[in-house]
């Protein structure tokens, strides 16, 4: 969440507060001390292109991430009654 650029993230369509997200919520730590997460994300973007991945495959993995991030949110209660959790 908080490797991307500005830019990146509204792109996406994501907000940079990780409790937003169900899927992250479920470690019960937003943010660990020991871990950069731009340190990461710079370091898989490298491996990106060190591995010469297409810059729109790229951008198409980065969507998928997102689109999880987004369908995690989505839950359906058994009445088949679809509900949107922190939206």
């Amino acid at each position: 969440m908080f490797g991307a650029s500005d830019a990146e993230a509204v792109k996406l369509h994501l907000k940079r507060d990780p409790t937003y997200y169900h899927f992250l919520r479920q470690g019960g730590v937003a943010k660990v001390d020991s871990i950069s997460d731009r340190t990461d994300y710079k370091n898989v973007s490298q491996a990106f292109r060190t591995l010469n991945f297409d810059p729109a495959c790229v951008e198409t993995i980065w969507k998928i991430v997102a689109a999880v991030l987004h369908l995690v949110n989505i839950g359906i209660r058994p009445n088949d009654n679809v509900i949107l959790m922190n939206m």
